[in-house]
């Protein structure tokens, strides 16, 4: 069933869903033509959406600044000082690094600073995106992403890094944590890292194919047969003891997200019907638990 949104936009993707303080909200990103910018939404209930005028929406910067040329799907969480989003920014000569941005009240936000970029990592060497950014298991903060040797996120795994304050990154000495040569589904690529605990388990909701791809395809055209899948870890580092594709819808399924509301648990995605992988919008199924 499709999310019921009220701002038109070529493409749809994420989403992030919070409830804080008794609000719930929603961060979304939308593109039309060739601009992006992240939204912040109130969740009306769980299928019905609506922008939140009050927040201005984040923006592509000025031509030469880190977040000139496109932005990526959020990771959104609240910390002491107020709240703290982790997204890709694309800045000049095609790099793809991980910014983050602060809020004192989650709607109004700062210009982004970058703070995880690629070349520390050979299989990550161009591109770092897709971030998913929670509380560690010994107070440090843990932030899982997909990396790639291209800029078109090609032939891409997923890593981890973590961090004492938000701002300064160490990638995982074992990276990649979930490498696609250990999912048969997902040979080709893997992304959109989802991640959550249920006692001492550890959860994946991600994204991949095993169809060949190549450095000159678009990114696009990069995630055609893209569906979506679970991988489960026992301690958040190992990745390789299970994992299983749930089900691909439209064209391609991808940035899966679990929120439990009062009617159930749902896993929220982007689904694209379009020839060429473009488009999209947010849909959800009824998630039956593990």
């Amino acid at each position: 069933m499709e999310i019921d949104l009220l701002e038109p936009a070529e493409r749809i993707t994420g989403p992030f869903v919070l409830t804080e303080g008794g609000t719930t909200r929603a961060w979304v990103k939308t593109k039309s033509g060739s601009a992006s910018q992240i939204l912040t939404l109130q969740v009306i209930d769980g299928l019905h959406w609506e922008q939140d005028s009050s927040c201005t929406p984040i923006r592509e910067g000025d031509a030469g600044e880190d977040h000139a040329k496109g932005l990526g799907t959020p990771s959104v969480r609240a910390s002491e000082a107020g709240w703290e989003m982790f997204y890709r920014v694309d800045g000049p000569k095609g790099r793809q690094a991980i910014a983050r941005s602060t809020s004192t009240d989650g709607c109004q936000w700062q210009t982004p600073a970058v703070v995880f970029e690629p070349g520390e990592e050979d299989w990550a060497s161009q591109a770092l995106v897709g971030p998913h950014v929670i509380d560690g298991p010994t107070g440090d903060l843990w932030l899982f992403y997909r990396g790639s040797p291209h800029g078109n996120q090609s032939v891409s795994s997923i890593g981890l890094a973590t961090s004492s304050d938000g701002q300064a990154w160490i990638p995982w000495p074992d990276n990649p944590v979930l490498d696609r040569a250990e999912v048969p589904w997902g040979t080709s690529l893997l992304a959109d890292p989802h991640i959550w605990q249920d006692g001492e388990d550890w959860w994946m909701l991600l994204s991949g194919h095993a169809r060949t791809t190549t450095p000159e395809d678009s990114k696009d055209a990069v995630g055609i047969d893209k569906q979506i899948g679970l991988a489960w870890s026992p301690d958040g580092t190992s990745w390789d003891a299970a994992v299983e594709h749930l089900f691909v819808h439209g064209v391609k399924s991808d940035n899966p997200f679990l929120w439990e509301d009062s009617d159930g648990r749902w896993l929220y995605y982007r689904m694209t019907d379009e020839a060429d992988g473009s488009g999209g919008g947010i849909w959800r199924t009824s998630w039956e638990g593990l």
